[in-house]
Order: structure tokens, then sequence, then C-alpha cells
């Protein structure tokens, strides 16, 4: 893999804002192997319920059999948890995960709501 730039890095991602891009945390780029790379990755990931940005692997697929004749056929759903299943305490921001993330500007209560939304949805996938 040739080496990347800052530039190049933050203009592949195509999926946040231009000001989310810039704010993004990148690598030691000096520090890369790119000789020994096939593509540059982050060990990252963000919790699907309470939407906390973990490292490593603070962050777990959880799946669970579908009901009914879904289930029967073996199909499931998934959803990414945190690996410690404190999202009622990352969401209220009562923990940390030690990862920088945008300040949240909601209040409190719709905090837990979003939380408890994005549950029901992951249940709403299983309980068919």
């Amino acid at each position: 893999m040739h080496p990347l730039t800052a530039r190049e890095i933050r203009a592949a991602f195509v999926n946040c804002s231009q000001g989310e891009a810039k704010r993004a945390a990148l690598p030691d780029l000096d520090l890369v192997p790119w000789e020994s790379l096939d593509f540059l990755g982050r060990r990252s990931a963000m919790c699907q319920v309470c939407l906390t940005p973990h490292n490593g692997t603070a962050v777990t697929l959880t799946v669970a059999r579908k009901t009914g004749p879904a289930g029967k056929r073996g199909d499931s759903a998934g959803v990414y948890l945190c690996r410690d299943l404190a999202c009622s305490l990352y969401g209220r921001s009562l923990r940390s995960s030690g990862v920088p993330r945008l300040r949240e500007t909601l209040p409190v209560d719709q905090l837990v709501a979003r939380l408890r939304a994005n549950l029901d949805a992951f249940l709403a996938r299983v309980l068919v």
C-alpha cells in the first residue's frame, strides 16, 4: 500500500460530514507500516444501542435467533453492544469509554429515549 496523507484519508470518509472528517482522530501516519498493509483500518466500534464509541474489543456482536418461522429456519438478528452491557450508564454520560466523541447536546431524558428506541428496534427485528 502506498502512504496516504491525512487529507487523502479524510476525503475517504464518505459517510460523515466534512466537519466530522476533519475532527476524526488519525494515527501517527509517520509510524504506519505502509509497505506491510493492504488497507488502512482502525479498530474502534460503536455500540448501536447507546451510540458510545469504544476501542479494541469493548463492543461485541450480540446475536439472537428470531422468533416464529424465521427462527425455525435459523434466521437471526444482530446488534453491536457494549461488552460490559453498561449502555444505560454510557447513555446517561455516567460512564466514559475513554474514546473521544462529539459532545451530546440532547437532555438526558432524550438520550435515554434514544437508547430505548434503539434497543426496541433490535427487539422488533428479533420478535417477528
